[in-house]
C-alpha cells in the first residue's frame, strides 16, 4: 500500500476514535440510521437508555427496539421520529414517551433530521434528550520473475491474483486466485482480454497505464480500479502494473498484481463519512462542549456555544469560561472543577448554574465535567452544558398554577392553607401577634349560573374577586377556596372590631350592581368571622370554625357576618354525629316506614298510602324528618335510603294486594333530587318491581318541583320511561316552585300535590284558597288530577270537594302510622 493512503487511513481512524470519546460523553442519546431505518451508529448515552450494547443494536431496526407514544399516550407509528426523519424534509424536536422493558418510563426531548439534509446519504439522525490492517505489496521483479520455480511459488500461493497480459490487455497467464476472487477458472480466462473485465470508467486510464509502462518500463504503477466479478458485480482491487522485457531490453508483457481492496475502501469511505457526521453532530446537538485545559482555560468550543449564549466561539479560546458564570455560582463551579481535575476519568455533575448571555439575560445551565486528560484523543477536561432555562421558568410556572385559581389569580386553598399555618407558628412563638380569617360565601350563585349561564358565573367570581382583593391590606391573603367560597387571612389584627370593619367593607364593596349579559346583578355574602387563638394548631380547625361561623349567617338571613364561638361547634357536633347514626341506622334496624293513607274524595275511601321514613333512634328516642332528612340529603346518605325505601314499599304493597285483593291500592314513594340524578334510577325501580312482583300500575314516584326544574336537561327522557313502564309520577309540593308552570304540560305527570302551606290556611287565607283553586283548575284542563296536602278540618275537605280536588290526604283522615295499622284500617273499611 503506498504510503500516503496508510497515512489517511491512520488520519481518519484518529479523528473518529476522537470524535467517538466525545461523543461518548454526551448526555444524549445519538443514534443514525440508513435508509430504511435499520441502526448504523449510536453512542453509549443512546445504548444505555435501552438496556443493550451498541453491539446488540447494530443494524436492527429503530421502530422495533425504541417504541415511542405521543404526550396524550398514543402511538402512531406513522409520526415515529425515525420515519417522519426518512420520509419528510424537515427538521423538529418534539416530546415523546418511551416505555423500558421493565416498565420505567422515561420522557424524551427528540431532535430529528434526515441525514440528506446533513450529509450526502439516505438515512435519519436522531439526538436523545439522556481493524486496519497495514497492507504492503509484493511486486515481483524482473529476475524473480525469470526463475520459474520461485515464480510458481508466488504465484500459486498468493492471496492476490497475479496475471500476464500482452500490451493490448490479452491474458497469457491468471493466477489460482482469480477463481477465489473473481469466481473465474483461471484456465477459461487465459487468452481473454482484461479489458472485458474491466469497469468501462476505468479502461481508459488502464490503456493510459499500458502506454507509459511501455515507455518508461522501470517505473511500476498502481491503481485503484473496478472488476467485474463473474456474477455480474464489480470490486474495487489496487492493481500494480509491472513491465516485463526480452532480453532484448523491449517490454513484450505487463504483470499485474491486483489485491482485493472492496472493503479497504468501503471502510475508508465509512470512516469519512463516519467523521463528518460525527462534525454534524458536534455542530448541532444543542448542548454546548467545552474542552478546557488543566487550568481551565478553553481549548474547544463547539458552534452550540454560540448559538446559546451569544459569543463568538473561536474568539473565546484560550480563555476561562468562568467570567460568563453568574457571580452567585463561580465559587461552586470553580470547586466541582477542582474536584475533577484531582480524579483522571472522574466525572461531576453540577446541578444548576447561572450563565450571562451576551444580551445580558440570565441563563440556568446543568452540566458535567469528565477528566480525560490522559486520553490521547483529547487531552482534556470536556464539559457538556445544558441549557435548563426554559425547563426552570416551566418549574416556576407549575408552581404558581399549583397554588393560585386559574379563573380569578387569588391564592388558592393549598396556598392559603400554607400562609395560615405560618400565622398559627408565629402565633406560638410571639403570643401577642394576633390574626383573623373571614369565610365568606356568596349568596344565591348558583341562581346566577342556573339563569344566566356559567360564564356569566365565572365573570361574576372574577369581579367579586377583584373586589375583595381592592378591600385588603398589601400582607393580607384573600383566596378563592372552590366555586363560590373566598376566604381572607388578615395579619396582625388586635380588635375583633377590625375584622368586622373589613366585614362591612367587603359587604359595601359587593353592592354595586354588575351587568352579566345586559342585566344587572346583585350580589351578597355571608361571612364567618374568627379570631386567632391558643387552641389553634392546623389551619383546618381555624377554616372549620370560620366555615361553621358563615353557615351560622346563612341561618340567619344571609347577607350579614357571624363571630365564631363555641355554640355553634357543639351543634355541628351534634349534627355530625347524627350524619355518622345516620349512616349505621340500617344495619341498626332502628329506621321504619309509616303510612298515610290518601283518600279519594269523590267516593271517601282510601285510595292509597304515601310511604314515610320514620328514625327510632336508639339513644336519642325518635328524630324528626325535618331534622335528619338535610342531614341524609347533605351527606348522601339519601340514595341507599331511597333505595331501601323503595323496596319495602314494593314488598309492602305486594303483601296488601294478596291481602286486599279487591282494592285497588296505589303506594307512593318519595324520590329525591339526588336519587333522581343516578344514571341507574330506572334499572333500579325495574329491579324491584321485578323482585317484589308489583305491578307497575301499583306504584307511584313522587319527585318535588325543584328536582324538574335542575334537571331539566334530562328529565323528561328519565320520565318517559317511567310511564312507558306503567309507572304513575306525582309532583310533589307543587306550587312552591317557579318555573315548571309554563312547561308542566309537556310532562308526562299523573298527579300534581298542592302543598300543605296552601291547605292549612285557605279557610283563612283568600291568597292562598286562589292559589288551591287555580292548581285544581290547571290539572283539570291538563287532565292531572290533584292530592291536597294538610287536610285537618272537616271545613278543608268540604272546601276541597267543592273545588273540585280529587284526592286529599292530613291528619282528618288519619297520621302516618305502621304497617300493622295500615292493615286495621283497610279491614275497617272507612268513609269520610
Amino acid at each position: 500500500m503506498p504510503a500516503d493512503a496508510d497515512a489517511l487511513v491512520r488520519q481518519l481512524q484518529a479523528i473518529v476514535d476522537r470524535l467517538e470519546i466525545v461523543l461518548g460523553e454526551l448526555n444524549e442519546g445519538i443514534v443514525w440510521t440508513d435508509e430504511i431505518g435499520r441502526i448504523q451508529w449510536c453512542n453509549d448515552r443512546f445504548a444505555r437508555l435501552l438496556d443493550r450494547t451498541r453491539a446488540q443494536l447494530f443494524d436492527t431496526l429503530l421502530l422495533d427496539v425504541l417504541p415511542l407514544e405521543n404526550s396524550d399516550g398514543s402511538s402512531e407509528v406513522e409520526r415515529h421520529p425515525v420515519k417522519l426523519a426518512l420520509h419528510t424534509e424537515m427538521s423538529a424536536t418534539q416530546i415523546y414517551r418511551f416505555r423500558r422493558e421493565k416498565g420505567e418510563i422515561v420522557d424524551l426531548e427528540i431532535f430529528w433530521t434526515g441525514l440528506p439534509t446533513l450529509l450526502d446519504t439516505q438515512g435519519a439522525l436522531l439526538v436523545l434528550r439522556s481493524r486496519n490492517k497495514e497492507i504492503s505489496y509484493c511486486v515481483p521483479t524482473r529476475d524473480a520473475l525469470e526463475g520459474s520455480t520461485l515464480y510458481s511459488i508466488l504465484a500459486e500461493h498468493s492471496t492476490d491474483w497475479i496475471c500476464r497480459q500482452t500490451l493490448d490487455g490479452v491474458l497469457i497467464y491468471a493466477s489460482p486466485a482469480c477463481q477465489r476472487l473473481l469466481g473465474l477458472n483461471p484456465e477459461q480466462a487465459i487468452g481473454r482480454s482484461a479489458f472485458d473485465l474491466y469497469h468501462p470508467d476505468d479502461a481508459a486510464t488502464i490503456r493510459q497505464f499500458y502506454d507509459r509502462i511501455a515507455r518508461d518500463p522501470e517505473t511500476p504503477l498502481t491503481l485503484s480500479h473496478r472488476i467485474r466479478h463473474d456474477s455480474e458485480y464489480y470490486l474495487w482491487f489496487e492493481t500494480t502494473f509491472n513491465a516485463v522485457r526480452n532480453p532484448y531490453g523491449q517490454v513484450r508483457e505487463v504483470i499485474s498484481v491486483s489485491r482485493d481492496v472492496t472493503d479497504r475502501l468501503s471502510y475508508q469511505k465509512t470512516l469519512q463519512r463516519n467523521e463528518k457526521r460525527f462534525r454534524v453532530l458536534i455542530e448541532n446537538i444543542t448542548d454546548a462542549i467545552l474542552i478546557l485545559d488543566s487550568r481551565g482555560l478553553l481549548r474547544y468550543v463547539s458552534p452550540s456555544a454560540e448559538r446559546l449564549l451569544g459569543y463568538a466561539s473561536e474568539a473565546y479560546v484560550g480563555q476561562a469560561p468562568i467570567q460568563f458564570v453568574s457571580e452567585d455560582d463561580t465559587n461552586t463551579v470553580k470547586r466541582v472543577f477542582r474536584r475533577v481535575l484531582r480524579r483522571k476519568g472522574r466525572c461531576e455533575y453540577l446541578v444548576e448554574f447561572g450563565v450571562r448571555h451576551s444580551d445580558g439575560r440570565r441563563l440556568v445551565f446543568e452540566a458535567t465535567m469528565t477528566n480525560l486528560l490522559d486520553e490521547p484523543a483529547i487531552e482534556g477536561i470536556v464539559v457538556n452544558c445544558h441549557d435548563i432555562t426554559e425547563r426552570k421558568q416551566a418549574e416556576l410556572q407549575l408552581r404558581y398554577d399549583a397554588l393560585h385559581d386559574a379563573l380569578t389569580g387569588l391564592p388558592n386553598r393549598t396556598l392559603f392553607m400554607e400562609r395560615l399555618a405560618q400565622s398559627i407558628a408565629q402565633k406560638k412563638r410571639h403570643p401577642d401577634y394576633n390574626f383573623a380569617v373571614l369565610y365568606l360565601d356568596l349568596d344565591r350563585f348558583k341562581a346566577v349560573n342556573d339563569s344566566l349561564g356559567h360564564i356569566a358565573g365565572d365573570r361574576l367570581l372574577v369581579e367579586v374577586a377583584k373586589r375583595l382583593k381592592s378591600q385588603i391590606r398589601y400582607d393580607d391573603t384573600v383566596a378563592r377556596l372552590s366555586g363560590d367560597e373566598f376566604a381572607i387571612l388578615l395579619q396582625d389584627v388586635t380588635l375583633e372590631a377590625s375584622a368586622h370593619q373589613l366585614a362591612d367593607r367587603l359587604q359595601r364593596s359587593l353592592q354595586d350592581p354588575l351587568e352579566l349579559n345586559y342585566q344587572e346583578v346583585f350580589v351578597t355574602a355571608s361571612i364567618g368571622i374568627v379570631m386567632a387563638s391558643d387552641l389553634y394548631h392546623t389551619p383546618s380547625d381555624v377554616l372549620r370554625d370560620a366555615d361553621t361561623a358563615m353557615y351560622r349567617a346563612k341561618q340567619l338571613g344571609k347577607a350579614r357576618q357571624e363571630l365564631f364561638d363555641t355554640s355553634m361547634s357543639q351543634n355541628n357536633l351534634k349534627l355530625l354525629k347524627l350524619g355518622v347514626d345516620l349512616r349505621h341506622a340500617l344495619d341498626r334496624r332502628e329506621l321504619e316506614l309509616y303510612y298515610q293513607p290518601i283518600v279519594a274524595l269523590e267516593s271517601g275511601q282510601i285510595s292509597g298510602f304515601e310511604a314515610l321514613l320514620r328514625w327510632n333512634h336508639n339513644e336519642l328516642g325518635c328524630i324528626s324528618p325535618e331534622e335528619f332528612i338535610p342531614i341524609a340529603e347533605e351527606t348522601g346518605a339519601i340514595v341507599p335510603l331511597g333505595w331501601w325505601i323503595l323496596d319495602e314499599a314494593c314488598r309492602q304493597m305486594q303483601r296488601w294486594r294478596k291481602l286486599f285483593p279487591e282494592k285497588s291500592l296505589v303506594v307512593c314513594v318519595n324520590l329525591s333530587g339526588r336519587q333522581f340524578s343516578q344514571p341507574s334510577l330506572v334499572d333500579r325501580v325495574a329491579q324491584t318491581l321485578a323482585e317484589t312482583k308489583l305491578e307497575a300500575k301499583f306504584l307511584k314516584l313522587e319527585i318535588t318541583e325543584t328536582t324538574i326544574v335542575e334537571n331539566a336537561a334530562t328529565v323528561m327522557e328519565t320520565l318517559q320511561q317511567f310511564k312507558h313502564m306503567g309507572v304513575q309520577l306525582s309532583i310533589d309540593d307543587f306550587g312552591t316552585g317557579y318555573s315548571s308552570l309554563s312547561r308542566l304540560r309537556s310532562f308526562p305527570i299523573d298527579t300534581l300535590k298542592i302543598d300543605k302551606s296552601f291547605v292549612r290556611t285557605m279557610d283563612v287565607d283568600r291568597e292562598n284558597l286562589e292559589i288551591t283553586k287555580s292548581i285544581v283548575m290547571l290539572g283539570q284542563s291538563l287532565d292531572i288530577s290533584t292530592i291536597a296536602e294538610g287536610v285537618e278540618t272537616p271545613t278543608h275537605l268540604a272546601e276541597l270537594r267543592q273545588l273540585g280536588c280529587q284526592y286529599a290526604q292530613g291528619y282528618l283522615f288519619s297520621r302516618p302510622v305502621p304497617a300493622a295499622k295500615v292493615n286495621e284500617i283497610v279491614a275497617s273499611n272507612p268513609k269520610w
